[in-house]
């Protein structure tokens, strides 16, 4: 199957203090909702995590929802990436669970328009 995308209309963060229980060698992790409802969950796992689990969707509450696992170090670009670009999407592959955070299509040389 093809590559999906989800324009995100709003976002949560958390980031986990080091050894709260219910949180094995997570750093952090955001909510991605669209449509209305929360659909993907970003995880950001500590560098001394000896298992990284897969990517992965399931079925809850009538809605297709997403796992997407990245490493401790992208967790700031991402929080990065939704704070100051828009559109933002969510891109999901069902046939290899690959899952993408990127932004829409912007002109060359844009650069950042300055906050008077």
């Amino acid at each position: 199957m093809p590559w999906q995308s989800f324009a995100i209309d709003q976002y949560v963060i958390h980031q986990v203090a080091l050894n709260t229980p219910g949180y094995p060698d997570i750093s952090g992790y955001i909510k991605l909702q669209w449509s209305g409802q929360q659909r993907a969950t970003l995880w950001f796992y500590r560098d001394s995590a000896s298992v990284i689990p897969p990517n992965g969707s399931f079925m809850s509450g009538g809605a297709l929802r997403y796992y997407a696992r990245f490493p401790q170090a992208e967790f700031r670009d991402a929080v990065d990436l939704l704070r100051n670009e828009k559109p933002v999407f969510f891109h999901w592959n069902d046939t290899t669970t690959g899952a993408l955070l990127a932004t829409g299509s912007e002109p060359v040389g844009e650069g950042e328009t300055p906050t008077p």
